[in-house]
């Protein structure tokens, strides 16, 4: 939809995309053109998608999907990713980058073979053909990104083409790490994501990024930069009140959850602080800025 100021809808709109199967968009920004770019998920290239550039066809089992519309919403060109296996994907955000880059976070279950999904980062160009990517993750482990963020490193926050990614999202990991439940997983990568060393965590389930949260579910889903470094946000479990967690009040209910938020160091990704939000229901956090 695009609404006025009063929360009309535009002339012309709401408007539709996709295919005859299930399509759903997470993200949406607007470049440095005008131009808006959304991406999601997509369930096929039946030929039903206007303005489908027909470079990549689709494996009918959910793929990212990224679409570029101009400020009026038409369609100028539309793109499917995926790895080399079966398995469902799905794109969940999206940023322009200094220079008009598209960098794109994602949950990959086609990346490798088996039912596990991996972090899968894109940065594509402003007309869509892929530049570079990266998979993250431990192999045979579920991992992904729900939020991908530029880091400003110039003075006064100036947006640098040079500065590195930070994305934020859940590892589900092994016995001996945080338990095999959700933890918090955060990565740093530099600008053509091919150093993922930045953040490290001694646990042998997690061989790129490091992990944050209790025995308990935790699940990060979107992070800030600060001054000093990141502060993550979710929520955790009662009951995680170890590790890393430190602040969970709710004690009331076995299985009910709080908002969890972390800040970590920026140059390590060591935890300086956590606190936790909510109340004797179910509380979680999804977007911070």
């Amino acid at each position: 939809m695009r609404l006025d100021l009063n929360g009309n809808l535009g002339t012309g709109w709401p408007k539709q995309y996709g295919s005859s199967s299930n399509d759903i968009a997470y993200d949406i920004k607007e470049d440095h053109d005008g131009n808006y770019i959304v991406v999601g998920t997509a369930g096929t290239d039946d030929g039903t998608m206007a303005g489908w550039s027909g470079l990549n066809n689709a494996q009918d089992d959910g793929d990212i999907w990224v679409l570029k519309l101009s400020p009026g919403g038409s369609v100028l060109k539309q793109q499917l990713y995926y790895g080399a296996n079966s398995g469902a994907d799905a794109a969940h955000s999206v940023i322009v980058t200094c220079n008009n880059k598209y960098a794109i976070a994602s949950f990959c279950n086609s990346c490798e073979a088996g039912d596990f999904t991996e972090d899968y980062l894109l940065e594509i160009s402003n007309d869509l053909s892929s530049d570079s990517s990266v998979i993250l993750g431990k192999s045979n482990k579920d991992q992904g990104s729900y939020n991908i963020i530029q880091v400003y490193s110039g003075i006064f926050g100036t947006c640098l083409y040079s500065d590195p990614y930070v994305s934020a999202g859940l590892s589900h990991t092994a016995n001996g790490c945080l338990q095999d439940v959700h933890d918090f997983w955060a990565t740093k990568t530099n600008n053509d994501l091919t150093d993922n060393t930045t953040f490290t965590n001694s646990c042998t389930d997690v061989d790129e990024g490091a992990v944050y949260g209790g025995t308990k579910l935790d699940d990060g889903f979107c992070a800030v930069q600060t001054c000093s470094g990141y502060v993550i946000v979710g929520y955790t479990k009662t009951g995680s009140n170890d590790n890393d967690v430190s602040c969970n009040s709710d004690g009331t209910s076995l299985y009910t959850e709080e908002i969890w938020m972390v800040k970590v160091n920026g140059s390590t990704g060591a935890v300086e602080w956590d606190e936790s939000l909510g109340n004797t229901g179910d509380d979680g956090a999804y977007s911070i800025q």
